[in-house]
């Protein structure tokens, strides 16, 4: 149980050995606590490739009780306090303050995520399941458990909104019309034909296309559209309607999105840092390998002095021949065309590229989060609604080789 400390301040670690509890000093609303961390007391709620998600539904407790674990898994980018800085300096400034937490980095034992990852392994699907816990992380993020924002009785959709804006280069060879007039998340969500999901509808605020994109969702039976009660997720849909009418949630869900219009320009704003496609960012990323002796734990090191200094993050002018190499880049058929891409980097200064890489890995933050849509109807049928958002973690540079193959992939796919 929770103990207060009289004095006030940033607290630090202090450890207890045990297989499942962990003993902590946090700042916690800016008070010194003491709080034991027990394995039994969580449930798994779900998981991405980098982050496990597990949510306290142990005795009432002033400090864990409606906050949920974010675990890193092994392999994925830093996360504890790292990722906590990075949301509080960047995305929560740009996203706005309002609709994210950027959680308490927790000091843990590896006897407690031990605990933990034999606790929750029964029930993580066996088929998606691509790391293990990582137990040799120092600490955990305690966050807000936006899935139960209003506690029992709350409905909760988490929403992938994903990346819908086009190629903006007049450089587009032709062969690659279709792909550039055709929203790129709409060829990635199914793999091989156009699907019917356009991200730009479910961030509009238009309330025709905003139900469109949803109703285009549900209709999927997709992951990018996860629906919770009570902090605990649904399997299938029929699971959801044998509940409650999926006509009714979705519409409050629409309804939500509709009246956060502020949000949605947010999450566009951020995607439009972008000034390079992922083919452009490969250039770079390539460029400052080269100048950097492939020392990647260097240019990181970098970006992360950029990314905790917001005044180094100035919007770069369009027209930098970076963004036009990137239109180039995508041609693919021409050895000229990446030499000259080449040749056209290695004229800018190291300043310029970092700036570009950072802008690119500020807009992957915004086309992966989640939004998270709470909803509880009162004993007088009134909806509540709150909109919240998550997963807004930095990504890490192998991101960027892994968005370049997947783009080439739908490049010869999607050629007409």
């Amino acid at each position: 149980e929770a103990g207060d400390s009289e004095e006030l301040g940033i607290g630090f670690g202090q450890f207890e050995n045990g297989e499942s509890s962990g003993v902590y000093l946090a700042e916690v609303y800016k008070v010194k606590m003491t709080v034991v961390l027990r394995a039994e007391d969580y449930e798994y709620i779900a998981e991405g490739s980098a982050h496990l998600i597990a949510a306290y539904h142990g005795p009432e407790n002033s400090v864990l009780s409606g906050k949920v674990l974010r675990v890193a898994l092994e392999d994925s980018a830093e996360a504890g306090d790292s990722e906590e800085q990075f949301i509080r300096s960047v995305m929560m400034r740009l996203i706005g303050s309002k609709y994210a937490d950027p959680g308490t980095p927790v000091p843990c034992t590896r006897e407690f995520l031990e605990a933990l990852e034999k606790r929750v392994e029964p029930v993580r699907k066996k088929g998606k399941v691509p790391h293990a816990i990582d137990k040799e992380r120092p600490s955990i993020l305690l966050k807000q458990n936006f899935s139960a924002s209003f506690g029992a009785g709350s409905w909760c959709l988490e929403l992938k909104p994903k990346y819908y804006l086009t190629a903006r280069s007049r450089l587009l060879p032709p062969e690659l019309s279709e792909k550039y007039r055709t929203a790129f998340f709409e060829m990635l969500f199914d793999r091989g034909a156009v699907g019917a999901y356009n991200p730009a509808d479910l961030l509009s605020g238009d309330r025709v296309r905003i139900t469109r994109a949803v109703r285009a969702l549900w209709e999927s039976g997709h992951k990018w559209l996860k629906v919770f009660k009570d902090g605990k997720g649904f399997s299938t849909r029929a699971d959801v309607e044998a509940q409650i009418s999926s006509d009714i949630l979705l519409e409050e869900a629409i309804l939500a999105m509709e009246m956060n219009k502020e949000l949605s320009d947010h999450i566009q704003m951020i995607q439009m840092k972008e000034y390079v496609d992922s083919y452009g960012a490969k250039l770079i990323l390539d460029e400052l390998l080269q100048r950097f002796n492939s020392d990647r734990g260097a240019i990181e090191e970098k970006l992360w002095n950029i990314y905790m200094n917001p005044e180094a993050l100035t919007s770069l002018p369009v027209e930098l021949v970076a963004y036009e190499t990137s239109a180039q880049a995508n041609e693919q058929s021409s050895n000229e065309s990446f030499t000259k891409a080449k040749e056209g980097l290695s004229e800018l200064d190291d300043q310029t590229l970092f700036g570009f890489v950072a802008d690119y890995m500020i807009a992957a933050v915004a086309k992966d989060l989640s939004i998270m849509i709470c909803l509880k109807q009162d004993e007088t049928g009134s909806w509540q609604r709150s909109v919240n958002v998550v997963d807004l973690g930095v990504k890490g540079l192998d991101k960027v080789d892994e968005w370049f193959t997947r783009d080439s992939e739908l490049t010869r796919k999607f050629k007409t």
